[in-house]
């Protein structure tokens, strides 16, 4: 997760805006250490822009996904 973070962290310094894409969920492990894309959000604290579908279970997946994400600016979803 360091390193992802630091290669962020870099982008950050040299650039306005940067956009790290997620796949997979909030909660799925990003590295054999199990550090997760929430991890990385926190660690960075940065904005995340939760991205929902339109669909049955939405609205559960949606609130439990917003409630993962205590603490964390949530710029929009």
């Amino acid at each position: 997760m360091s390193d992802a973070v630091a290669r962020i962290g870099k982008l950050d310094g040299e650039h306005d805006h940067v956009i790290v894409e997620g796949a997979g969920g909030l909660l799925v492990p990003f590295d054999h250490a199990g550090a997760t894309l929430l991890d990385i959000a926190r660690e960075l604290t940065a904005a995340v822009v939760l991205v929902t579908a339109a669909g049955l279970g939405t609205l559960n997946h949606t609130a439990l996904t917003l409630r993962a994400l205590a603490g964390v600016d949530v710029a929009g979803w």
